[in-house]
C-alpha cells in the first residue's frame, strides 16, 4: 500500500514518531481536508513554503513551526517529532476561553467532569455515557429539584 494510501486513514499505520516531519505535515492537510494552497492561506505562509517541507526539501523555521501548529491546531511537538496528540493542540481565542480552560485546570476529576456537563447542556450536545451519569448523579440531584 502506498503511503499517501495509508496517511487517509483516520491514522496512519505507521507511527507518527516513524513518519518524516512532511508526512506528518501531508497527514493533517488531508486529515483537515485541506489543499497546500488553503493550508497556506489558512497558516499564513507560501504554498511552496509547505511544498518544500512536505517534500523534505526544508525543515521549517521556528516562526514557521509555529505558524504551521497554530494554522493546522496541532503542537510544535507533534510537526516535528510526531510525539503527544495530533490534533490536541489549540490556543484560547479570547480572554472567557483561556479563563474557562484554567479554571477547568483546577478542579478536581469530579468537578471538571460536572463542568463539562453543564458546558455540553448549553450546547445542547448529549451529556454523558451511563457510566459516567452515575458517577455525578448524586451532585446532580440538587439542580434537578430547584
Amino acid at each position: 500500500m502506498l503511503l499517501m494510501e495509508k496517511l487517509r486513514y483516520r491514522r496512519p499505520q505507521t507511527p507518527f514518531e516513524e513518519l518524516t516531519l512532511g508526512q506528518r505535515v501531508q497527514w493533517l492537510l488531508i486529515r483537515r481536508k485541506l489543499t497546500q494552497t488553503a493550508a497556506a492561506k489558512e497558516v499564513g505562509i507560501t504554498q511552496a513554503t509547505i511544498a518544500n517541507i512536505i517534500n523534505g526539501a526544508r525543515s521549517p523555521s521556528a516562526e514557521t513551526l509555529m505558524k504551521l501548529s497554530r494554522g493546522l491546531v496541532t503542537s510544535p511537538s507533534f510537526i516535528m517529532y510526531g510525539t503527544g496528540f495530533p490534533l490536541s493542540y489549540a490556543e484560547p481565542e479570547s480572554d472567557a476561553q483561556a479563563e474557562l480552560l484554567q479554571i477547568h485546570k483546577t478542579l478536581n476529576e469530579t468537578n471538571q467532569e460536572m463542568l463539562m456537563v453543564f458546558a455540553r447542556m448549553l450546547a445542547n450536545k448529549p451529556v454523558l455515557s451511563s457510566l459516567k451519569r452515575e458517577k455525578i448523579k448524586p451532585y446532580l440531584r440538587p439542580l434537578q429539584d430547584t
